[in-house]
């Protein structure tokens, strides 16, 4: 306080009220000092140095609050209304503005109130605006809450309107980027005139315009990644939309994209109010919502099969593009490929994500392209195509990429691509980079593509490390997709290590939380519990449970199919099958090859090395 004070000598019994009443905060002491100025007992001679008169009779407000209203109430009429006026365009506004919200027999004296505020300390010059028109700020965010506080809210709901309108028509071509600060004060009128009053149509047209306005703001938000303000806007939107469905509606679908892998339970909620306001549209709309609420129960209910309704998915493709409607055939072809990603028929999903990437090119939908050049990484990955093309043809679609978030699925995959080259320092620098770009966008930090990559690598512990990493996220987030195969990696894992109960511990996990036609993490759990009962000799259930695995990934062109022929080697042998073993281990090296899978490959010429040692083929 001293400080603040600048050193004049204040009396003690004064000094202890304010003190008391600040409580630490040094905003308190500024305050009352600038009330003891516009009091007059207190005076800045000439040289800037503060003289203080008697204090000792002074009352000192009891919160920082009661402080800034004493303040306000002791500003002549016009300097009170013109500082109501600047906090209703917010923290920072420029002369301009406040102009707009002024009478205009009160234009003329607005600069000269404006620098009386300046001096009283309550705000401070800023910059100049973009029109060359003085800017300010209010020197504390209570102050402006105060002067905001003060204004009857009929008059807010004016206010707000009257801005609102003004942005709008000032605006010319540049309105988009006004679009979310016009939508903020049509939604504050039209929220303070249902304070006051029945919803009326002029309140409801309000809200439209609102709504309208920062459906616009969240999309581009969206299409430039810009995540957690996309999914605040969108939501408003929404919300401000009832009595327009169409535009409802297309707000709930940005949002599922938003939501997608951030928000799983929130992407089921979105999907299932996009159906519920498409009985207001139409049959293709409600179409959409059901691909997404299909699509979002792919990943949250392990009882849902989405191959039961592939042909449904298969049938709204043709429906959508013979009607023209490009965004409804790129959800429903962008679903069908998320059905063959499920069944690990990635060839078929390539062809799918490749006609998607086609479609959305040709007709500018730009976030559409990227997601699918995403989705096409993952089939490249993993596919059993050769790693080496895979990798160019994705690092192709780096080059070319602009979209952060596709940048950063296009290096997770070139990371595991790499791993699977066993190029640790090529896998460690590309994950770096995407991890970057999700730190820069605030996504989580995924680790399903780096427990793989580690996996790749032939590190089994910082595998687990990675895999259990993962699953803790994705249980806190409600999914059970994504986690089924991470949890059944984890158990492929520990029997490798040996570790054969927790092996069939976490085996179960997976195959409770997995689907059924979630064909990788069938073979998966069904590998590490043949194994691990083979090692704790249960014979039959291991020859068994590895037959299994067999079967579920021939019918895949599955990176796994080779890691469950391993499986099945490794029980062959403790079941003493050495031709069949043999046969097994060559199918498995034979995959790993034309994939390029170096450290897989050595891992089965290790293992048949020992089998060599163990039961020489003369024997």
């Amino acid at each position: 306080m001293t400080a603040l004070f600048e050193g004049a000598s204040v009396p003690e019994a004064a000094r202890q009220r304010i003190a008391a009443a600040a409580d630490g905060n040094p905003l308190f002491v500024e305050q009352v000092i600038e009330m003891l100025l516009d009091d007059g007992l207190v005076l800045r001679r000439p040289d800037g140095a503060l003289e203080v008169h008697e204090l000792d009779s002074i009352s000192v407000p009891p919160t920082i609050q009661a402080l800034l209203a004493a303040r306000l109430d002791r500003l002549s009429d016009p300097e009170r209304r013109t500082i109501e006026r600047a906090s209703v365009v917010g923290k920072e506004f420029g002369q301009r503005d406040v102009s707009e919200l002024t009478p205009s027999d009160g234009q003329a004296a607005l600069a000269g109130q404006l620098m009386a505020l300046v001096r009283k300390e309550l705000i401070r010059p800023e910059r100049r605006g973009d029109d060359g028109g003085e800017t300010f700020r209010f020197r504390h965010l209570l102050i402006r809450d105060a002067a905001y506080d003060s204004l009857p809210k009929a008059e807010r709901a004016e206010l707000h309107e009257h801005f609102a309108d003004w942005l709008e028509t000032s605006a010319g071509e540049r309105i988009a980027e006004r679009d979310e600060i016009v939508g903020y004060h049509l939604a504050q009128a039209r929220s303070y005139r249902l304070a006051l009053g029945p919803d009326d149509a002029h309140t409801k047209a309000l809200a439209l315009r609102a709504g309208r306005r920062l459906l616009a703001a969240g999309q581009r938000a969206a299409a430039r990644d810009d995540y957690d303000p996309a999914q605040r806007l969108l939501n408003e939107a929404e919300g401000l939309l009832v009595d327009d469905a169409n535009a409802r509606f297309e707000a709930l679908i940005a949002l599922i994209a938003v939501l997608s892998n951030r928000d799983y339970a929130g992407t089921q909620t979105a999907a299932r109010r996009a159906l519920a306001v498409a009985a207001d549209i139409g049959e293709a709309a409600a179409l959409r919502a059901q691909l997404w609420i299909w699509a979002s129960r792919t990943v949250s209910d392990p009882s849902f099969q989405l191959e039961q309704v592939r042909s449904q998915i298969e049938s709204a493709v043709e429906t959508f593009r013979a009607a023209e409607n490009i965004d409804g055939m790129l959800d429903a072809v962008e679903v069908l490929s998320i059905a063959d990603l499920n069944a690990a028929h990635w060839k078929d999903a390539a062809l799918w994500v490749r006609v998607g990437l086609d479609v959305a090119a040709d007709h500018g939908r730009e976030g559409r392209r990227a997601r699918f050049a995403g989705w096409l990484s993952n089939a490249l990955v993993w596919g059993d195509s050769d790693a080496r093309e895979s990798l160019r043809t994705t690092e192709e679609l780096l080059r070319t990429e602009t979209l952060r978030s596709s940048r950063a699925s296009l290096l997770g995959g070139i990371g595991l691509l790499h791993g699977i080259l066993g190029d640790r320092a090529g896998a460690e620098a590309a994950h770096a980079e995407a991890q970057a770009i999700d730190a820069e966008l605030g996504n989580r930090r995924a680790w399903f593509r780096r427990a793989f990559t580690e996996y790749a690598l032939d590190d089994v512990p910082a595998a687990l490390v990675a895999a259990r990493a993962e699953t803790t996220a994705l249980e806190a987030l409600g999914e059970t997709g994504t986690r089924s195969t991470m949890v059944a990696l984890e158990g492929w894992l520990l029997a490798l290590n040996g570790e054969s109960e927790d092996a069939l511990r976490a085996a179960e996990e997976a195959r409770q939380l997995g689907s059924v036609d979630d064909a990788v993490t069938q073979i998966l759990w069904q590998m590490a519990a043949g194994l691990a009962q083979g090692q704790l000799g249960r014979l039959e259930e291991a020859d068994r449970l590895t037959a299994g695995a067999i079967a579920a990934a021939v019918k895949t062109d599955s990176l796994s199919t080779a890691d469950a022929w391993e499986a099945r080697a490794r029980v062959l042998a403790i079941l003493g099958r050495r031709s069949e073993m043999l046969e097994a281990a060559a199918r498995a090296r034979e995959l790993q090859v034309a994939k390029g899978a170096v450290n897989f490959i050595r891992r089965v010429d290790r293992f048949l090395a020992e089998q060599e040692v163990a039961t020489p083929a003369s024997s």
